[in-house]
Protein backbone atom coordinates (compact mmCIF):
# COMPACT_ATOMS: atom_id res chain seq x y z
CA UNK A 1 0.00 0.00 0.00
CA UNK A 2 1.08 3.53 -0.87
CA UNK A 3 2.15 5.93 1.83
CA UNK A 4 0.40 9.00 2.19
CA UNK A 5 1.94 12.43 2.62
CA UNK A 6 -1.18 14.06 3.07
CA UNK A 7 -4.31 13.07 4.72
CA UNK A 8 -7.80 15.06 4.12
CA UNK A 9 -9.10 16.06 7.57
CA UNK A 10 -13.01 16.90 7.94
CA UNK A 11 -12.86 20.46 7.02
CA UNK A 12 -9.90 21.14 8.30
CA UNK A 13 -7.56 21.08 5.26
CA UNK A 14 -5.31 18.40 5.39
CA UNK A 15 -3.19 16.99 8.03
CA UNK A 16 0.36 18.11 8.57
CA UNK A 17 3.34 15.91 9.87
CA UNK A 18 5.73 16.41 13.12
CA UNK A 19 7.56 19.36 12.66
CA UNK A 20 11.47 18.11 12.60
CA UNK A 21 14.31 20.21 14.33
CA UNK A 22 15.12 21.85 11.06
CA UNK A 23 11.68 23.43 11.14
CA UNK A 24 10.37 20.95 8.46
CA UNK A 25 7.21 19.37 8.47
CA UNK A 26 7.54 15.62 8.25
CA UNK A 27 6.86 13.36 5.81
CA UNK A 28 3.12 11.41 7.13
CA UNK A 29 3.17 8.20 6.73
CA UNK A 30 0.81 5.66 8.37
CA UNK A 31 2.52 2.24 7.16
CA UNK A 32 4.93 2.21 10.55
CA UNK A 33 1.55 2.98 12.78
CA UNK A 34 -0.71 0.72 11.29
CA UNK A 35 2.80 -1.87 11.60
CA UNK A 36 2.78 -1.08 15.71
CA UNK A 37 -0.67 -0.59 16.58
CA UNK A 38 -0.99 -3.56 18.21
CA UNK A 39 2.38 -3.69 20.14
CA UNK A 40 1.58 -0.38 20.72
CA UNK A 41 -1.86 -1.14 22.15
CA UNK A 42 -0.78 -3.97 24.07
CA UNK A 43 1.83 -1.66 25.68
CA UNK A 44 -0.77 0.77 26.59
CA UNK A 45 -2.71 -1.81 28.47
CA UNK A 46 0.54 -3.37 30.16
CA UNK A 47 1.12 0.77 31.52
CA UNK A 48 -2.49 1.20 33.05
CA UNK A 49 -1.94 -2.01 34.66
CA UNK A 50 1.31 -1.15 36.39
CA UNK A 51 -0.28 1.77 36.82
CA UNK A 52 -3.06 0.29 38.87
CA UNK A 53 0.05 -1.50 40.98
CA UNK A 54 2.10 1.47 41.34
CA UNK A 55 -0.91 2.98 43.24
CA UNK A 56 -2.12 0.16 45.20
CA UNK A 57 2.01 -0.57 46.60
CA UNK A 58 2.10 3.38 47.78
CA UNK A 59 -0.98 3.33 48.79
CA UNK A 60 -0.22 0.10 51.23
CA UNK A 61 2.52 1.69 52.03
CA UNK A 62 1.28 4.92 53.23
CA UNK A 63 -0.83 3.13 55.16
CA UNK A 64 1.93 1.35 57.11
CA UNK A 65 3.96 4.27 57.16
CA UNK A 66 1.33 6.74 58.15
CA UNK A 67 2.80 8.98 55.43
CA UNK A 68 0.02 10.44 53.16
CA UNK A 69 -0.02 8.39 49.99
CA UNK A 70 -0.24 11.60 47.63
CA UNK A 71 2.76 12.58 49.57
CA UNK A 72 4.59 9.24 49.39
CA UNK A 73 3.65 9.05 45.67
CA UNK A 74 5.09 12.23 44.46
CA UNK A 75 8.35 11.64 46.05
CA UNK A 76 8.75 8.10 44.39
CA UNK A 77 7.96 10.14 41.22
CA UNK A 78 10.80 12.60 42.02
CA UNK A 79 13.11 10.00 43.42
CA UNK A 80 12.71 8.26 40.33
CA UNK A 81 13.17 10.95 38.03
CA UNK A 82 15.68 13.47 37.09
CA UNK A 83 13.93 16.14 38.83
CA UNK A 84 14.63 15.07 42.25
CA UNK A 85 17.17 18.60 43.32
CA UNK A 86 13.94 20.51 41.90
CA UNK A 87 11.63 19.02 43.54
CA UNK A 88 13.44 19.17 47.08
CA UNK A 89 14.69 22.83 46.51
CA UNK A 90 10.54 23.55 45.91
CA UNK A 91 9.22 21.53 49.38
CA UNK A 92 12.00 23.28 51.36
CA UNK A 93 10.45 26.21 49.72
CA UNK A 94 7.08 25.58 50.66
CA UNK A 95 8.29 24.27 54.01
CA UNK A 96 9.79 27.73 54.39
CA UNK A 97 6.38 29.81 53.61
CA UNK A 98 4.62 27.52 56.04
CA UNK A 99 6.75 27.98 58.66
CA UNK A 100 7.15 31.64 57.92
CA UNK A 101 3.94 32.70 57.10
CA UNK A 102 1.33 29.93 58.36
CA UNK A 103 -2.32 30.85 58.15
Amino acid sequence: MAEVTELPAKGRGSVRGRVGADKQEAVVKIGPVRDRLEELINLHHAAEEKQEEFAAAVKATAGTSGIQASVLRRFVIARSGENFGARRRDCRQLELLFDEIGE
